[in-house]
């Protein structure tokens, strides 16, 4: 028998999502940094990141760990008009820091790098100084970060938010350390070295320099193997869509088609009504259905195709269980949207607390068509079916649960129909489950 002795190796990834919005540090942080939450958001995630590197060094390991610290993105704060990230494409958001200690084994000479970089390249940088042989490191950006044979000075960025979401155009980047291109229906061209704030668009006067980068733009996408396609069949799970949400990003599905970019509104253009959604999702989140409610209606008066609005209010009026009210929102929404299998089970759910059951029916059956993953249809499904069918209401909510099986409310409707069909040992497994996440 042959031993084999692998080397000992720790791989640790820790994401810390604080300092997203609403921001809301704990105690001391949200009273030391009132007035600036964001701040105190970064100086308790900074605490916390100081915790690790002091248990690091306890344990002897801070020597030898290769340590990567970045974030996804910046805030914008208001820059552009933008209060948070992921609507734009400017440095507000996109620059970040990108601080990578290697091992104390390997040498490498200190520097700060000058030149534009991207986060993709930071597996291929891991694998490197790890040691792995070539051949894994295919599948990652050809660039490494500590290469100095790399031509680092193209960075490419972009954001689908407004496309994915609202039906605006995408945007897309390229960034060399002295320009930052951004290819929008109206483009935008600024040079970061003169004007670090962008606030001064040059690409009416460099025409020549929009071109190459527009071309080299177009090289990239062109070899881009995970450009979006023009299947919407393939909606994401609704547990995704709502931790976005927790995030603060309003993460719905639009209705366009990916294949569909031309001619479709330059986010620039769109920013008050992003705002003023924001601004009602907030008010929503306050209790305030009111001041909600007067700020979708000014953006559905500005735009009347706009599918979110009329979606939202229909989210609202059933927080506020007024029925017959959400109905007609999700049926509008549908009527924009008619793919969108959150508003079908939106709509199933207003037409089940009416007493019809079979029109609920109907929309769950033609939600979970559009997107057999949607875990709070099959859940919804098992509510309907609960009382006429509890053998088929039970197989929903076992789908519902096997889906997400962090869905609390799944496991506990799960266990309560088990335990009336008097399969306890089953209800007692389900209901636990319901107990342990909730």
């Amino acid at each position: 028998m042959v031993e084999e002795k692998l080397a000992s190796a720790i791989f640790l990834w820790l994401h810390l999502y604080d300092p997203h919005s609403p921001y809301d540090p704990p105690e001391p942080y949200h009273g030391q940094y009132a007035g600036h939450l964001y701040d105190g958001e970064i100086a308790y995630a900074d605490h916390e990141l100081g915790r690790l590197v002091a248990w690091l060094k306890t344990q002897k390991l801070y020597d030898k760990s290769l340590i990567v610290f970045l974030s996804d993105h910046g805030e914008s704060l208001g820059d552009h008009g933008e209060q948070e990230h992921g609507f734009f494409a400017y440095n507000s958001s996109l620059h970040i820091p990108l601080i990578v200690k290697p091992p104390a084994a390997q040498r490498f000479q200190a520097r700060r790098e000058s030149k534009a970089v991207e986060t993709t390249s930071i597996p291929r940088t891991l694998l490197g100084i790890a040691g792995v042989k070539p051949g894994m490191d295919k599948q990652f950006s050809p660039k490494g970060l500590l290469d100095p044979t790399e031509d680092h000075d193209l960075a490419y960025s972009e954001t689908f938010y407004p496309f994915s979401s609202f039906g605006w155009s995408p945007l897309r980047s390229l960034e060399t350390s002295r320009f930052h291109y951004i290819d929008a229906p109206a483009p935008e061209l600024y040079d970061v070295v003169a004007d670090p704030q962008e606030n001064n668009n040059v690409a009416s006067a460099q025409p020549a320099t929009v071109a190459i980068l527009r071309e080299k733009l177009r090289v990239i996408l062109g070899q881009d193997p995970f450009r979006p396609t023009g299947n919407r069949k393939s909606a994401m799970n609704p547990d995704a869509l709502e931790k976005l949400r927790a995030l603060g990003y309003l993460a719905y599905s639009s209705p366009v088609s990916a294949e569909k970019f031309a001619g479709l509104s330059d986010p620039k253009d769109k920013l008050w009504e992003f705002n003023s959604i924001l601004k009602a999702a907030d008010s929503f989140r306050d209790q305030d259905f009111p001041e909600g409610k007067r700020l979708l209606s000014q953006v559905e008066q500005k735009d009347p195709q706009i599918y979110v609005v009329p979606f939202m209010l229909g989210e609202a009026a059933a927080r506020e269980q007024k029925w017959e009210e959400s109905a007609t929102a999700f049926q509008k929404c549908l009527h924009l949207n008619p793919a969108f299998d959150q508003a079908m089970t939106g709509l199933a759910h207003a037409f089940f607390e009416q007493g019809n059951t079979e029109e609920a029916k109907s929309w769950l059956d033609a939600a979970l068509r559009q997107n057999p993953q949607n875990y709070r249809a099959w859940y919804e499904l098992g509510s309907v079916q609960s009382n006429a069918n509890q053998g088929a209401a039970v197989s929903a909510y076992e789908k519902s649960v096997s889906i997400q099986p962090n869905f609390a409310i799944g496991w506990r409707e799960l266990g309560m129909i088990q335990s009336r069909r008097r399969n306890y040992f089953a209800a007692v497994v389900s209901l636990s489950k319901a107990v342990d996440l909730a």
